[in-house]
């Protein structure tokens, strides 16, 4: 799902078919198959956006101090 959301996705679709095109560009994640997109939306069925936010908030804690000067308009980090 954070992959949808830094490129834009719009559909599950989507991004099944952009974790497609990353061949084994990938692998080093673990992902040894693409996930069917009923499955991934079965597993999204069961979890709250609160999984999200979470990773979310501990990327930007992490990476925040990175960011060039024009992507920091976020100033609760």
């Amino acid at each position: 799902m954070l992959y949808g959301v830094m490129s834009g996705c719009n559909s599950l679709r989507e991004v099944c078919t952009g974790t497609v095109s990353f061949g084994q560009k990938i692998s080093h994640c673990k992902l040894d198959y693409t996930i069917p997109r009923s499955t991934f939306s079965d597993a999204n069925k069961k979890r709250t956006p609160d999984v999200f936010e979470s990773i979310y908030d501990d990327l930007m804690k992490d990476l925040y101090p990175n960011l060039s000067g024009s992507g920091k308009e976020w100033d609760n980090f």
